[in-house]
């Protein structure tokens, strides 16, 4: 819905820079050689120009859309330092976590991604986990948990005990019952 004015002004500037380029090519006489490459050059700068503006306005809708920030400053505040944070499903789905929430995640289902290269090293067996250690994992201690997967198609999701803490930017928050995590703490609902 709110790029719908950006998709109708991106149209218009394309279909007047396509109008006019068209003219350049159309238009003969004795101008044509060398000012109709010029002028089709600047007609081409004018409807890159003319787009820009919606090209910055749909990079801000989309950025707080993936935005992983609601996300990270409410680990920040809720996970005490013995806390396991876990995230579900590639990591580069949510590169910004550890900046806001100071925290690393160990990712669980992450290695069919882009950055799984490192899971298979030797020393990453501590990093990438698969379902069997998170089920192990989830009912030693408190783990908190994003997912990029929607609650429905969510691993996490069907744990015993898994409480939906939070949800923004196509991102689940999701915590166990272990150590009283959640509203008793004051962990505030999806909205």
């Amino acid at each position: 819905m709110e790029f719908q004015p950006l998709l109708g002004a991106a149209a218009l500037a394309l279909a007047a820079g396509a109008l006019a380029t068209g003219a350049c090519v159309l238009v003969g006489g004795r101008w044509a050689y060398p000012a109709r490459p010029r002028a089709a050059t600047l007609v081409v700068l004018a409807a890159m120009l003319a787009l820009l503006p919606s090209v910055a306005a749909a990079l801000g809708l989309v950025s707080t859309h993936r935005a992983v920030r609601a996300l990270g400053l409410e680990l920040a505040r809720l996970a005490r330092p013995d806390d396991v944070i876990v995230h579900e499903g590639p990591l580069e789905n949510s590169g910004a976590l550890e900046w806001y929430s100071g925290r690393r995640a160990v990712i669980v289902d992450g290695r069919r991604s882009v950055l799984a290269f490192g899971a298979l090293r030797p020393e990453a067996r501590d990093v990438f986990w698969d379902r069997t250690r998170l089920e192990r994992a989830w009912g030693d201690g408190r783990v908190w948990a994003v997912s990029v997967r929607p609650p429905a198609t969510s691993f996490v999701a069907r744990l015993p005990g898994a409480r939906l803490v939070g949800a923004s930017g196509g991102r689940w928050l999701w915590v166990n019952s272990v150590g009283g995590a959640g509203r008793g703490r004051g962990a505030r609902q999806p909205s």
